[in-house]
């Protein structure tokens, strides 16, 4: 208990709060995140509103595809986060540079391809997902065509700790989806219009996220290597813990769409929305820990309290948020979604507590992954795995699908708890050393 006191204690002095990087860039983040999410908020609040549960539902779940097949990108996102915070501790700009250049054009053609898929496979991805609009799965793969070399200007952003940056490009994607999907959506264009309005959400955050990087383009006519083995090993066991962390809160939603009516999928994506509030306002504290970490760790510097203050701030915001769930639910459906989803009211407390346990699950997975502890990250990916196949076999009710996820996802959590209770006994062995 004493040693927990005395890594947070930092963070109870106002003074050492300025101070701190951990909770100045979470600031930072936390302020953005909470702009953009309010405006998602209003976005999501607008689509389900005017679309109707069966037609949010079908957006709902074309968004759930978007993470899921995103998921590379994602890892690719770790992953340059991980090689450019070492980068940085060690000013290594040409190196920088050169990972800039390469992987724009591999995470570019991998994008295009997507896409292509997209295009040319739309019914028969359709007719699996049980979505029968066309136009929208082109659009999906527009997407896609814009997510993956979005990744790579954003993990080096992270990576950079360009925090202010990327909070008010946060809030201009945001901004820049709520308004033309009123748009699109007014004059009709339906879930068509909506999927296009995060199709623009996400390119032009993209053309400007390039600018605080342009130092980047000079540094091309440097004659440096890189060793590319680190990083390939690395991206596996990125790749692999993105993709368990990802399905195991969208697939539960493509599931209920396949298995449910319409009109319940529609009541269970505004649920799933409304609970993943907690994740998206404990979200930036993630961010700023595992750039901070892995600058650390590169450096020889301690980092494990970091770990321990985050670990704080997220389960205390978490539950703070899940306890308001539970005793105002219908109140809070109401504010989200309107009297149309009041059924989802019951399940609320519970799937926020479902939340709360899976932002601890991704802060730990994601604290494993800045020190290359990926073993342990790797975790992520049976979980998600017995999520799927517990709930495609036993899907009755909302209750019975949210209760699997819980309880996947509590034992998940106790995993993690093991092994880093393990690494710890090797943090006091290395400051004892030093």
């Amino acid at each position: 208990m004493a040693a927990l006191l005395e890594s947070f204690s930092p963070l109870l002095d106002w003074k050492a709060v300025i101070k701190n990087p951990l909770a100045r860039g979470s600031a930072l983040m936390f302020i953005g995140s909470m702009i953009g999410n309010f405006a998602n908020y209003i976005f999501n609040l607008l689509m389900g509103r005017g679309l109707g549960p069966e037609g949010y539902g079908t957006l709902a779940a074309l968004v759930s595809v978007l993470i899921i097949v995103s998921v590379p990108a994602a890892a690719f996102s770790t992953t340059i986060v991980k090689f450019t915070a070492d980068g940085k501790a060690g000013a290594e700009w040409g190196r920088l540079a050169l990972l800039f250049r390469r992987l724009g054009l591999v995470l570019t053609v991998i994008g295009f391809l997507t896409f292509l898929i997209f295009f040319f496979g739309q019914n028969l991805i359709g007719s699996l997902l049980n979505i029968q609009r066309p136009v929208s799965l082109i659009i999906l793969g527009l997407i896609f065509f814009i997510t993956f070399p979005a990744t790579l200007s954003g993990g080096i952003l992270v990576g950079l700790q360009k925090f202010p940056f990327i909070s008010f490009n946060s809030v201009f994607s945001s901004l820049s989806k709520l308004i033309f999907g009123i748009i699109f959506v007014y004059f009709g264009f339906g879930v068509e219009g909506a999927m296009l309005a995060i199709f623009i959400s996400m390119f032009l955050p993209f053309i400007f996220s390039l600018y605080p990087l342009r130092f980047l383009f000079h540094e091309f006519r440097e004659k440096v290597t890189i060793d590319w083995r680190p990083l390939i090993k690395y991206v596996f066991p990125a790749l692999i813990a993105t993709l368990g962390l990802n399905l195991l809160t969208t697939s539960d939603i493509v599931i209920v769409k396949k298995f449910f009516n319409p009109h319940d999928a529609g009541i269970y994506s505004a649920l799933s929305l409304i609970g993943r509030v907690i994740f998206f306002a404990s979200g930036p504290v993630t961010t700023v820990m595992f750039s901070l970490v892995a600058e650390r760790k590169a450096g020889r510097q301690r980092y494990d309290h970091f770990l321990t203050a985050s670990a704080l701030a997220l389960g205390g915001l978490s539950l703070a948020i899940t306890l308001f769930y539970a005793l105002f639910p219908e109140f809070s459906v109401r504010f989200f979604f309107g009297e149309k989803y009041i059924s989802a009211a019951p399940y609320l407390w519970l799937f926020g507590l479902f939340i709360t346990l899976f932002s601890l699950c991704n802060l730990f997975v994601n604290f494993f992954l800045s020190i290359k502890e990926t073993k342990a990250a790797m975790l992520a990916l049976p979980a998600s795995f017995a999520q799927i196949i517990l709930i495609t076999l036993f899907h009755p009710n909302f209750l019975t699908v949210i209760e699997i996820s819980t309880a996947v996802t509590a034992v998940f959590f106790l995993c993690l708890l093991v092994m880093y209770k393990r690494l710890d006994f090797k943090f006091e062995v290395t400051r004892a050393d030093q």
